[in-house]
């Protein structure tokens, strides 16, 4: 008796799909290369750039409420 050895095409198929299912599965989440840490860095220097421009806004608008009361202290 002898084994076939013609496989269907859905037979192929599946195992296709199953192999590109587990490489997909075992790939890092993350792009090659990439360090979580100096993600983390990144992070922290846009966070810093946005307080160093708020800072620079609340000081403007404290300086035009300043400005509002020597007026009104004119009137």
């Amino acid at each position: 008796m002898t084994t076939p050895t013609h496989t269907s095409p859905a037979a192929r198929l599946v195992v296709a799909l199953v192999g590109c299912i587990v490489l997909l599965w075992t790939l890092p989440a993350s792009p090659a290369g990439a360090d979580p840490l100096d993600d983390k860095r990144a992070e922290a220097r846009r966070i810093a750039d946005q307080l160093d421009g708020l800072g620079r806004s609340v000081s403007m608008l404290a300086e035009e409420v300043d400005s509002g009361h020597l007026e009104a202290e004119d009137l």
